[in-house]
């Protein structure tokens, strides 16, 4: 339970981080696929043509110029969906093109009526939503909340905000002016209020959700208007007990209550998909779902936990929910799940999960941080019901979770003994000071993340944690690290970011350290020190904009290093020579890490490559040579280039070119043709290409060079550089040709099968046509 909690599935995880793009209008138009298909490609569509008119408005505002094709694509996008929302509006899908609504939804439906039309009532400006953990109530408001915001004649904003069981008011404040694009200049919680109240108050009708709930709260406090303040904003409150409601001064609230029998279980069997029917008898599935007590947290974790599995699980499954009849059904179904976990590295994933403050945006980047493997900004979420669980299962299993995250504490929590403790948590409070000679001799992970940047260590607050593999200090302003920090000789990840680091040396004691983080922090020098750390697998320097000195050989001492994060503001890269010849790290020193997968740098001049390739063994990278990089964080396999062509041909740049999913091109010299002046064998996995100040390029590429732009959705120019080539014209003609041939064939194969169905998909089919 320490570094390799994750290590093993982070690769697996990063998988599931990049989500195709780019589908063409083709994957629509499959007449033989089933509704459910056509109804889900629709919505695919959908959500495409939202995220490439998002970039195009984000490229109009950069002044770049638009490609007619890409106008063109969204036109046909709008006009197909316009038709299929009038189809369903009207219900035209008849025979073999219609579904009902499952009954699960049928059965919320009065009350999600119902909240709608108080939401248009002048006279009410205060809702509240009651039921117990797990009944679906953030789902149905998260409903209301789309419905909102798709009518924008009766909301003009629309934000959300969780509360909790312990109150944040400034982690609330963050969330709300995060969706209004607030920025604070304030710190004080009643200055950040005012600044909220001025915003909300600007608009003439706004709706504010507020979840989770557990009593009475001061919306003013929070900068919330109500009631005279503000007739024009409703607040919807989501809580489990309907007393708090009232306390809020409402005096009619809805009730979610669970699932009928019937309800359950159309959601389970949904859930399960083929294992309600086979391998075992359906009485045994119905008789699961009924234990699941109508709860569809509990039914959905449940069914996906025994989805493919034979009947002794499902048995199994039965036995154990009918013998703890007296528990919580959604903490049952919960530790089931857990239970069938298939590898200890998932049930630790799940475990680790727990040790963030309630209700939080976990970054995956943090999560993958105690492994080797590239990530992006990218979150997840745990129920509160969730969250207890995996606390409840950690202390049943002998490795005690102490988690006191989020709980608006002054003081370090006092316990009788810390010695059962496996695991630390004390993230996001206002502690200032720390206890002294604290004897924890089983403690594997301890976060102090977010509490006050003044953060107190007496000298030996380490002495007693000999067994520590996982310290998370970031956000401390530090005049030097703790001096204790030598007595961790099993320490295995150490994260400092966002922290003030004068001098950080003392890291070269401890031996064992695989992944060391220093993002976001004022480090400016990485001393020799830091080259004894052998055994380290992943180092991060990400926007640590003060970094300009990295002693000579430390980088080619890390041997093992997996993993290396460079700030893009260092840019002090020397060309290799004499050892008293140089001052800083040199690039030729990458060539000694061996083992190196994941490498973000920038170069700030090609010609400081050398001869040798340094990027065979890369999966994954962000580099930029010559310029720096532009936007786009969450794209993985980015490149951005400045150079003259003749230049990369020594140092290997083709290597990245072949891999590269993201390239921006800036000023460069000699260059015609991209493709085929770049790498004459074409990019395979380029998605987007960004061109700017490329006055020298006529083509994106030739057909005639007897290459492709392999799986390219977007070409991104400045002006006039980038010219479509003739031949690239008659190729599109073609395919174009040949997409319309394969229409009208399927539309005679459907007009045979299916006469209803046919007719609607003749009517998008026209409007494609029309508008190719």
């Amino acid at each position: 339970m320490a570094v390799d909690i994750v290590i093993s599935i982070a690769a697996k995880i990063g998988e599931y981080l990049v989500a195709p793009i780019g589908r063409r209008l083709g994957y629509l138009l499959c007449y033989k696929c089933n509704t459910e298909d056509f109804r889900k490609k629709v919505e695919n569509l959908k959500t495409e043509g939202a995220a490439v008119q998002l970039r195009v408005e984000a490229a109009e505002r950069n002044g770049e110029v638009i490609f007619p094709n890409v106008q063109v694509w969204l036109t046909r996008v709008n006009k197909i969906t316009e038709v299929f929302d009038e189809v369903q509006a009207n219900k035209r899908f008849h025979i073999g093109v219609s579904w009902p609504a499952p009954p699960v939804f049928e059965a919320r439906k009065l009350i999600f009526e119902k909240i709608m039309e108080a939401l248009k009532d002048d006279q009410i400006n205060m809702i509240g939503i009651c039921g117990m953990g797990g009944v679906g109530k953030t789902t149905l408001v998260k409903e209301v909340a789309k419905q909102a915001e798709d009518h924008k004649d009766q909301f003009d904003e629309v934000v959300m905000a969780v509360v909790s069981q312990t109150p944040n008011f400034i982690k609330i404040q963050d969330e709300i002016a995060d969706k209004l694009g607030l920025k604070f200049d304030v710190n004080s919680e009643s200055g950040r209020a005012r600044k909220l109240f001025a915003r909300l108050t600007q608009k003439k009708r706004i709706l504010v959700i507020l979840d989770d709930i557990w009593e009475r709260v001061e919306l003013e406090a929070i900068g919330i208007p109500s009631g005279a303040n503000h007739k024009g904003c409703k607040i919807v409150l989501i809580s489990r007990k309907k007393d708090v409601c009232y306390q809020m001064g409402i005096k009619e609230p809805f009730s979610i209550n669970i699932l009928s029998e019937q309800e359950a279980w159309t959601l389970f069997s949904k859930m399960a998909g083929d294992s309600v029917y086979s391998p075992l008898p359906r009485p045994t599935a119905v008789e699961v779902a009924k234990e699941c007590g109508g709860l569809p947290l509990a039914i959905a974790v449940v069914a996906r936990a025994l989805r493919n599995k034979d009947l002794s699980f499902w048995l199994d499954a039965l036995n154990r929910l009918r013998k703890s009849i007296q528990e919580n059904e959604v903490s049952l179904a919960l530790e089931l799940s857990y239970t069938h976990l298939e590898s200890e590295e998932a049930k630790n994933f799940f475990l680790l999960c727990s040790l963030f403050p309630e209700d939080d945006d976990i970054a995956i980047e943090d999560l993958l941080k105690y492994g080797i493997e590239g990530h992006r900004e990218e979150y997840v979420r745990i129920h509160d019901v969730v969250r207890d669980v995996a606390i409840s299962i950690a202390s049943k299993e002998n490795r005690a979770f102490l988690v006191k995250a989020g709980w608006g504490l002054k003081e370090w929590p006092k316990e009788d003994t810390y010695e059962p403790y496996t695991a630390i948590s004390i993230m996001s409070n206002d502690i200032h000071e720390l206890p002294d000679g604290l004897e924890c001799p089983n403690l594997q992970i301890l976060f102090l993340d977010g509490n006050r940047p003044s953060f107190q260590f007496p000298e030996n607050f380490f002495l007693g944690m000999e067994n520590l593999k996982v310290l998370k200090m970031s956000g401390i302003h530090f005049l030097s690290l703790p001096p204790s920090l030598r007595y961790l000789k099993n320490l295995r990840t150490l994260c400092l970011d966002g922290c003030s680091l004068k001098d950080i040396s003392i890291v070269r004691e401890l031996k064992k350290l695989q992944v060391l983080s220093v993002s976001n922090s004022d480090i400016k020098e990485l001393p020799k020190e830091m080259g004894m750390l052998t055994h380290l697998r992943l180092l991060d320097l990400r926007r640590c904009e003060q970094l300009a000195v990295i002693q000579p050989d430390v980088i080619a001492n890390l041997s093992q290093l997996e993993g290396l994060y460079m700030s893009d503001k260092f840019d002090k890269w020397e060309i290799e020579g004499q050892q008293n010849q140089r001052s800083n790290a040199s690039l030729v020193e990458l060539n000694h890490l061996s083992r190196l997968t994941v490498l973000e740098t920038h170069i700030p001049d090609a010609n400081l490559l050398p001869e040798d390739s340094l990027f065979h063994n890369l999966s994954r990278f962000r580099i930029s040579i010559g310029t720096r990089f532009e936007g786009y964080e969450e794209v993985p396999n980015c490149l951005s280039l400045k150079f003259h062509v003749s230049t990369p041909q020594k140092n290997g740049v083709n290597v990245l070119l072949k891999k590269a999913k993201h390239l921006q091109l800036r000023e460069m010299k000699g260059l015609k043709s991209i493709i085929y002046g770049l790498d004459r064998e074409g990019f395979p996995n380029l998605r987007r290409l960004d061109v700017r100040a490329c006055h020298e390029v006529e083509y994106v590429f030739n057909a005639t060079e007897g290459v492709s732009p392999g799986k390219l959705d977007s070409v991104v120019s400045s002006g006039q550089e980038v010219q479509e080539a003739e031949e690239e014209k008659e190729e599109g003609e073609k395919l174009n040709k040949m997409s319309k041939e394969a229409e009208k064939a399927e539309e005679e194969v459907e007009r045979e099968e299916n006469v209803s169905a046919q007719a609607i998909q003749q009517e998008i089919s026209e409007l494609v046509e029309e508008e190719a």
